[in-house]
């Protein structure tokens, strides 16, 4: 929902939109797809760190977490098969 801090309301008068050259397009488009990119890094980070914790806390060693109940289970042998993966 908000947008880039890359793309700012250029100025303008009313009933005016200002023009803008394809060179800035490129660097603002470029701005916006790295600004996105960090915050998808981001988060992809924070939720690995979410789940890592919650395993480690409650099936560290198991095969398995399971999502509902949240206790470990040793459904493929008992290898540790999370850990592995």
């Amino acid at each position: 929902p908000y947008l880039s801090r890359a793309i700012r309301c250029g100025r303008h008068r009313r009933g005016q939109m200002g023009t803008v050259s394809f060179s800035r397009l490129q660097r603002l488009v470029s701005a916006y797809l790295d600004e996105e990119a960090a915050l998808a890094q981001r988060q992809a980070v924070s939720m690995m760190r979410h789940v890592w914790t919650n395993y480690e806390q409650r099936a560290f060693g198991k095969d398995e977490l399971r999502p509902v109940s949240g206790i470990g289970a040793n459904n493929w042998g008992g290898i540790g098969q999370t850990l592995v993966d």
